[in-house]
């Protein structure tokens, strides 16, 4: 009797100890499960579905792109909710559902989905393109330039495809009030764009109010800036103009 009272203590003594090892072998294979979907998730979506089936960007890859041969509908509106549901500060899931609803014709939808997904995810070029030329479309020029600034500071080398966008703006809208608000706060994408806007912009007099206010107005007008607005007025015989400007713009 007294053995077997004395062998309980003993095994109490080992119960921590089983427990610990227990949790620690968990966590080990919980982090080998998660390590090898995250592994997987881009070069191989299924091995990584099967590590983890609700691997966010596994999902993502395996159902999102519209298009694909093996994803239907279905599939895909799953994918974006399981996206959202495990990752939710990825905006990708968002975008996936708001392409649905473009598809289904609900821009309405698709108009809030989207603006989600740039929320979400700021990073989300796809969905800030959207923005774009929805708000260029419904008149929204205040928004579309804010949309067009984060897009342009996130990857300048797009400069190329947006910037001639915000040209056209100045030659077919009222759009100078609040393009000039987002010039003077010297975005990094400023100089490129004034040098194309002058040479490309065919509404003159609008061209000539707003760099007229750029050039008296804090920042004022960088060098390369005032030599390409000078060229557009000489190109354009604009003698008078063009040596007030000149004037103005030496020291004292």
């Amino acid at each position: 009797m007294n053995d077997r009272a004395e062998a309980k203590p003993g095994l109490a003594r080992f119960a921590p100890l089983a427990l610990a090892l227990m949790v620690a072998a968990w966590a080990a294979w919980r982090l080998t499960t998660l390590s090898l979907a995250e592994h997987f998730s881009v070069s191989n979506p299924a091995a990584a579905l099967a590590w983890r089936a609700g691997d966010p960007e596994a999902l993502l890859q395996e159902f999102g792109p519209l298009g694909s041969n093996h994803a239907d509908t279905a599939q895909q509106i799953a994918a974006a909710k399981a996206g959202i549901r495990n990752a939710p500060l990825d905006g990708r899931g968002y975008r996936l559902l708001a392409q649905q609803a473009e598809r289904n014709h609900d821009l309405a939808a698709a108009d809030r989905l989207y603006g989600l997904a740039a929320a979400r995810g700021p990073r989300d070029l796809p969905s800030l393109g959207w923005l774009i030329n929805r708000r260029i479309a419904s008149g929204d020029y205040r928004q579309a330039l804010g949309f067009a600034d984060r897009m342009l500071r996130i990857q300048p080398e797009l400069e190329w495809k947006i910037l001639p966008v915000l040209v056209s703006l100045l030659d077919s809208a009222p759009v100078k009030a609040d393009l000039s608000a987002v010039l003077q706060s010297a975005p990094p994408w400023r100089r490129s764009f004034l040098i194309g806007l002058t040479s490309r912009s065919k509404n003159s007099a609008a061209l000539f109010g707003l760099m007229e206010h750029l050039r008296t107005t804090p920042p004022g007008l960088s060098d390369d800036e005032l030599s390409a607005w000078l060229n557009r007025l000489a190109s354009q015989r604009q003698w008078g103009p063009a040596y007030l400007v000149w004037v103005q713009s030496l020291d004292a």
